[in-house]
């Protein structure tokens, strides 16, 4: 039964002495005086001796080509869906397929398109904010260039300068403090303040007023004056078109 079942492979010697002792040892064991417990330990010992030298010599498990076989077929599945994901065999697509394709390159390409356009205005509000002339930012920025170039401030604070606006209880530096307003006749006018430290340590508040010209832009000051904060307390003009 043995060389049918694996006729390429022979009957090694060893596997009929497993298997001659132990039909000697069941022969042995039917003696009255032993029980049934005593008998079931060393037979079980010689069969699973005896299978295990059998599946040695057989080789290789039957279940390692059906194994080999499941996994073929898995990756040839695999193949399939993805096959079926991009379209088909080929590429081709069908034309609702292309449609439904078109639709999207064309809701990605807007998306893209806003989200630039977005990006531009805001980078241009924040561009004309910092570096316009008439802003907020650019006229705090021309009167702390003149305050710092005038010769007269230097001597009186020290250098380097430096400018910051109006600060909170916990010593963090604010922007600087301005006010809108329009005269009788129209016209629009801004007031600032903000505050100078030089290199001595000594302090100083910077007072200015710009007006509105023609094309609605603050680009020409009124007065800008700085006036120092410890005795001796003095005022000194940096420009006055009152």
């Amino acid at each position: 039964m043995l060389s049918r079942l694996h006729p390429h492979k022979p009957i090694k010697m060893e596997i009929v002495a497993l298997a001659v002792g132990a039909v000697k040892n069941v022969h042995r064991s039917t003696n009255r005086e032993m029980s049934t417990k005593q008998l079931q330990f060393p037979v079980q010992m010689d069969v699973q001796v005896l299978s295990r030298k059998f599946l040695r010599a057989a080789g290789p498990p039957c279940w390692q080509p059906c194994r080999l076989q499941m996994r073929k077929a898995e990756d040839r599945g695999r193949r399939e869906v993805v096959e079926s994901r991009d379209g088909g065999t080929g590429g081709q697509l069908t034309v609702g397929q292309r449609v439904v394709k078109a639709g999207k390159d064309v809701t990605y390409l807007g998306i893209v398109i806003f989200g630039v356009g977005v990006m531009g205005l805001l980078f241009y509000a924040i561009g004309r904010e910092l570096f316009s002339g008439g802003s907020i930012n650019g006229i705090y920025t021309d009167a702390m260039k003149r305050c710092k170039e005038n010769e007269e401030v230097k001597v009186a604070l020290g250098t380097p300068i430096a400018g910051f606006g109006e600060e909170t209880r916990r010593g963090r530096r604010r922007h600087p403090a301005y006010t809108e307003y329009t005269d009788e006749t129209g016209k629009k006018h801004l007031r600032m303040k903000f505050y100078l430290k030089g290199g001595s340590g000594r302090r100083a508040t910077v007072h200015l007023e710009v007006t509105e010209n023609d094309g609605g832009k603050y680009d020409s000051f009124r007065y800008l004056f700085v006036q120092l904060d410890a005795y001796p307390h003095r005022t000194m003009i940096i420009e006055d078109n009152r």
